[in-house]
């Protein structure tokens, strides 16, 4: 099973993935401007961005995901490796540390 078909299963719950404790700095990337932030925790379904950028709701960015796994091994890309993915997603909730990222499922 790849990244992508994680991403589409299950969109009946609000939060169907349990997220992974991350800590790592990223990039992101909205309007043709770079961001620097630190991802918190991560699932196959989005992110938290600790980060002090002002964002709205709704808004779309491209994300450099730093976790290419997680502790129990389990690999979000292939080949296996820490190297970054590039993911698209959509702000959903914001509050005074940073931002939820829900990510865009490839089409």
């Amino acid at each position: 099973m790849n990244f992508s078909t994680l991403l589409n299963q299950g969109k009946a719950e609000k939060r169907r993935h349990s997220r992974k404790a991350c800590d790592k700095n990223t990039f992101f990337a909205s309007r043709d401007r770079l961001y620097e932030g630190l991802v918190k925790n991560i699932s196959f379904g989005g992110v938290f961005v600790e980060s002090t950028k002002a964002f709205s709701e709704g808004d779309m960015l491209t994300l450099a995901v730093p976790c290419a796994s997680n502790d129990e091994g389990l690999k979000l890309k292939e080949p296996f490796n820490d190297e970054d993915i590039k993911m698209k997603g959509k702000i959903i909730w914001k509050n005074q540390d940073g931002f939820g990222m829900e990510f865009i499922k490839a089409k």
